[in-house]
């Protein structure tokens, strides 16, 4: 319970108010990557429970067993995130060779930045 004391001759008490907020933008997290990032068999992938915890907004560009390309780099730059997080996916190690798998994140990396 709260008494304000207010001084004679005001017929209102005054009003609860939060103080102004700052109009700070809200960072943008975007999250690139398999299964794994999409959530796979969870109702909130990691990117989205990350986000909360922060108070960022999200963008999750996860893709169940898809393989990296490099043209999704003009795509994940597009989105125009404050924060991007590019996980490298199972699916890569098994589907191909490690000079291929890393020439196509790092195409990917340079259209992002």
């Amino acid at each position: 319970r709260i008494h304000l004391e207010h001084p004679a001759g005001v017929d209102e008490l005054p009003a609860l108010v939060e103080p102004p907020r700052s109009a700070q933008p809200i960072p943008k997290y975007v999250a690139y990557g398999d299964a794994a990032t999409l959530g796979w068999c969870a109702e909130l992938g990691y990117p989205s429970m990350l986000a909360q915890l922060n108070g960022w907004s999200s963008v999750n560009l996860g893709v169940a067993d898809a393989l990296v390309q490099p043209e999704h780099g003009a795509a994940i730059a597009a989105v125009q995130g404050d924060l991007v997080t590019i996980m490298v996916g199972a699916s890569e190690w098994d589907a191909c060779k490690n000079a291929d798998v890393s020439n196509a994140y790092s195409s990917l990396i340079d259209a992002v930045r």
